[in-house]
């Protein structure tokens, strides 16, 4: 509900980059609804569903860990 106000709000503080300006204010508003989505929900919620947190949070890590090695290894 409160997305095409601030929508406005941005466009009328950059009135000659107003694309450039909703799309940013959408891109951090996501980041935000996402990172509640997967890290405070969870947290409050029953075990089965922190479980996935933890199972979630542990796969992105080994993601990451694998692609900082490949990255080293492949120079």
């Amino acid at each position: 509900m409160a997305m095409p106000a601030l929508s406005l709000l941005v466009m009328d503080s950059l009135p000659t980059q107003r694309g450039l300006a909703t799309s940013l204010q959408g891109a951090v508003q996501m980041m935000g609804n996402a990172a509640v989505a997967s890290v405070v929900v969870p947290l409050f919620v029953v075990h089965p569903a922190a479980d996935a947190f933890w199972g979630v949070h542990a796969a992105f890590f080994a993601a990451a860990l694998f692609f900082w090695w490949r990255r080293c290894t492949s120079s």
